[in-house]
């Protein structure tokens, strides 16, 4: 094997996440059209594209809420398409959205206790035969989901309604829920959409500390700036495919990427990326890492 093949093969080995030709179909219309990356362990890779390039569809496919038509999704060493919904979850691969998705009529802390793993107490026969077992589970996921209000600073809001929360706590609630699940590996699909420039850089602190906590991710962002700012590597689609992959200011340079957000003949965005004020501790002790 040559030295670029066995590289290649080390880098596959360490992947936490691989996805190999991926293929949706609706009617005629390829979504998603053949789309293959890795995402390895410690990463934040970015995924960027124009709208309807087919990213949250990419999404949907690898954490199962949709079927593919074609190809694979490997997490963890094991093939995970074709089975059931919940199985990335309990693997350890969790997503966020958008559209932020909270239980409306319950509390901060009980959308937080509910996204808890192994519930004990959702069986009769354990409340019934293992009581003891079960308060000390529902105290340690309380104990877990008090950490993360106090991490994600939401203590104040503990017991009032998710639905009466900002989009900002929206946002760092999705967050914190996604945490309480133990996961290794968090897509989030525009974490930074509709909050404000504050917010952006708070967000931002958070990805980048919990990386440094052992999180790895997967992120899709419109704000090429702040993308190109925390990505170890971006993947950029277009019409469903993958269209460029590499170091961040490569592929902000890269005339495929122009053209697909500009159209053929665009001004490439190819100025330096401006770092701006750092976000708080965790925005500089990571320029201090990679200074």
């Amino acid at each position: 094997m040559s030295a670029e093949g066995k590289e290649s093969s080390e880098a596959e080995e360490r992947a936490l996440l691989r996805v190999r030709e991926a293929r949706k179909l609706f009617g005629g219309f390829a979504a998603v059209d053949g789309v293959s990356l890795d995402v390895r362990e410690g990463e934040i890779v970015g995924l960027i594209g124009p709208n309807g390039a087919g990213k949250t569809t990419l999404f949907s496919l690898i954490t199962l809420f949709l079927p593919l038509t074609s190809g694979a999704v490997y997490f963890r060493g094991q093939r995970i398409d074709g089975r059931p919904p919940y199985l990335p979850a309990r693997l350890g691969l969790v997503r966020t959205f958008q559209i932020t998705r909270v239980f409306a009529r319950m509390t901060v802390l009980e959308n937080l206790m509910f996204a808890a793993p192994g519930q004990p107490g959702e069986s009769l026969a354990e409340l019934a035969l293992a009581p003891r077992r079960v308060r000390a589970h529902e105290r340690r996921v309380r104990e877990r989901a008090d950490e993360l209000l106090r991490y994600f600073n939401l203590e104040r809001v503990r017991d009032q309604y998710a639905g009466t929360l900002s989009g900002g706590q929206r946002k760092l609630l999705e967050m914190a829920r996604a945490l309480m699940t133990e996961p290794k590996l968090m897509l989030l699909d525009e974490p930074m959409a509709g909050v404000n420039p504050t917010l952006k850089e708070e967000l931002l602190g958070y990805v980048l500390d919990l990386r440094r906590q052992g999180m790895t991710f997967l992120v899709i962002e419109h704000d090429l700036d702040m993308i190109m700012r925390i990505s170890d590597r971006v993947v950029a689609m277009a019409e469903g495919r993958v269209i460029s992959e590499g170091p961040p200011e490569a592929v902000r340079q890269d005339p495929a990427v122009v053209d697909a957000y500009l159209g053929p003949g665009g001004q490439a965005r190819a100025a330096p990326v401006d770092p701006g004020p750092p976000a708080g501790r965790a925005l500089r002790e990571e320029g201090r890492a990679h200074g």
